[in-house]
Order: C-alpha cells, then sequence, then structure tokens
C-alpha cells in the first residue's frame, strides 16, 4: 500500500465533523470503538493518558501539557484535531531528543507517511471484517483515526 491509497482509504469513512448539525449525542456511542478495540486487543489499556475535554482551548492545553512531559523526559503522544492540511497533523509523538520531520512541511513528532501507510495496511483486514460484521454500524474517519 502507498500513502495515498492508505491516504484515500481514510479519507472512504464518513467523516461527521464535515456534516453541520450532525446529532453525535444520539448516534457515536462508545460500543462502536469498543467492540473494535477489543478485536485489535484494547491497545488503549496500556497507555497513560490524559484526556482534556471542554470548549475553547483543548488544543493549546494539550500542546501546554506535552511540552511540559517532554521536557521531564518522558515519550508523548498528542492526538489533537482537527487538521489543517493533512490529517498526519493530528497524530504526533514528542520524546526528549527526537525530532524527526521536515521543518519547512511537518509539524515537530508528526507521524510520518510511511507510518502511517504501515499503520492503515496492518489495521486495514481487521477494519474491514469489523465493517463488515458489526451490530453498531461501520467506523468513522474520526473514530478509526484516532487509533
Amino acid at each position: 500500500m502507498t500513502y495515498p491509497e492508505a491516504s484515500r482509504y481514510l479519507e472512504s469513512f464518513i467523516n461527521y465533523e464535515k456534516i453541520p448539525a450532525y446529532p453525535y449525542k444520539e448516534s457515536l456511542k462508545l460500543e462502536r470503538i469498543e467492540d473494535f478495540l477489543a478485536i485489535i486487543d484494547n491497545p488503549q489499556d496500556y497507555l497513560r493518558c490524559i484526556h482534556v475535554a471542554g470548549t475553547k482551548g483543548k488544543g493549546s492545553t494539550c500542546a501546554f501539557i506535552a511540552y511540559i512531559l517532554r521536557q521531564a523526559g518522558f515519550r508523548v503522544g498528542l492526538y489533537t484535531s482537527p487538521h489543517l492540511s493533512d490529517f498526519r497533523e493530528r497524530i504526533r509523538i514528542l520524546g526528549p531528543t527526537t525530532d524527526n520531520r521536515n521543518p519547512r512541511t511537518d509539524f515537530e513528532g508528526m507521524i510520518s507517511k510511511n507510518k502511517l501507510t504501515g499503520l492503515v495496511g496492518r489495521l486495514r483486514p481487521y477494519i474491514e471484517k469489523y465493517n463488515k460484521d458489526s451490530k453498531y454500524g461501520p467506523l468513522s474517519f474520526l473514530r478509526f483515526i484516532r487509533l
């Protein structure tokens, strides 16, 4: 799988962020993602997370927390949305000494095209099976990209 193929595959999922006035509360239930995560051995169980919620300032707050933790020597994953021009901007890993970016085009720690392509290729069979068999309906762009 190439990066353009992986990108097209991700963009093929319904993206509720682009639907104005979508009834999120009634439609987006945790059962769908919980079932899928169980299929791929619940990777979230092996992470320590800080979830920031609210209506204003989440991106800034998350960036502050991530850079404080990085400075303290931690390797930190940072997921933010929306993205500006490339959805890879949403997925970042910040380490004490790692800066694997092209400073002209990438955010610090942004997932590389190769890593994203590999991840999509590895998860695609599970996604396809889940979407075919799920009693809760198929995964959405928002649900998948957060994995």
